[in-house]
């Protein structure tokens, strides 16, 4: 165990050390990756990804959807696709990145997640590092990589939020969610240094209640971490997304019409307009900085 961190640590030691190639490599960064996570379960999380994802596609994006809630695996399920191989075969080192992506029928790329493996809830930091090397190979074939993680504030979590350049916090108007999203922001903010957060406030009411749970948060962000978060969109609650999900069906593109499916579209408007900065929270000294910090081998 020791002898790893010890590796690891040296890794840190010898990129620091390398010359700055942002420059050079800024030209070549295509892919802009997002993560959407949560403090709390429930809160629409996967729905939201994959949704996102297809209405992104409307836009004549190339979108990959990561699965990356390696324990309970949602995003395959939604589709209804079913893959021989998973984010496991990756990790494991049995099969590239490239190998284990599934294709959906509405042209979206999903890299599927492991259910039921216990082991996989519990990366190593080499494992976690093997495995944002696979994920920057995909950097020149999608435009936009959506990491749906699991919920909470897991080793496994941090890692994922950290590969990613933004993050995206899932809101809904449960009690318990404005504190877990606080926790989960406190977190990858003061103990690993993340920026760049944006948040979107599901099973609202209306607009006017969106703004306002979003303002909640935004206020207890500002007073005591000084973090700036942006509001995303809102997102309301409409029986026809429990439809979709129940018939294994993309709301957007079943209910192209309702009122949830084109908040998800001026959502994808938005996300295609946030501002693009390729080694936001990307650098490999800044991942492997923190890595050693995420949870023990």
């Amino acid at each position: 165990m020791f002898d790893q961190a010890d590796n690891l640590r040296q890794i840190v030691a010898e990129a620091a050390a390398q010359p700055d190639k942002t420059d050079s490599l800024r030209l070549i960064r295509r892919a802009r990756i997002f993560s959407i996570t949560s403090g709390k379960g429930g809160v629409g999380k996967t729905n939201i990804a994959v949704n996102l994802a297809y209405a992104l596609r409307q836009f004549n994006k190339r979108v990959l959807i990561v699965d990356a809630d390696l324990g309970l695996a949602n995003v395959n399920i939604l589709l209804g696709i079913s893959s021989q191989w998973t984010l496991q075969h990756v990790i494991r080192q049995e099969k590239s990145i490239f190998e284990v992506i599934a294709e959906s029928p509405d042209g979206l790329s999903i890299l599927p997640a492991p259910s039921g493996i216990e082991e996989m809830t519990h990366l190593s930091a080499a494992q976690k590092l093997a495995l944002k090397s696979q994920l920057d190979l995909l950097d020149q074939h999608y435009d936009f990589i959506l990491i749906d993680t699991a919920a909470g504030i897991s080793s496994n979590v941090m890692a994922f939020n950290q590969m990613a350049q933004e993050v995206i916090v899932i809101l809904s108007p449960d009690p318990t969610s404005l504190a877990d999203a606080y926790a989960t922001i406190k977190v990858l903010a003061t103990r690993y240094g993340v920026s760049g957060f944006h948040v979107i406030a599901n099973h609202t009411h209306n607009a006017l209640h969106g703004r306002e749970l979003f303002q909640k948060l935004e206020k207890i962000c500002q007073r005591f971490l000084k973090v700036p978060i942006r509001h995303l969109g809102t997102l309301s609650a409409d029986p026809k997304l429990t439809q979709a999900s129940r018939n294994q069906q993309i709301v957007v593109k079943q209910y192209p019409k309702a009122k949830i499916s084109q908040e998800i579209l001026r959502i994808a408007e938005s996300v295609g307009g946030i501002p693009y900065d390729p080694w936001s929270n990307r650098s490999i000294y800044f991942f492997l900085s923190n890595v050693l910090n995420l949870g023990q081998e």
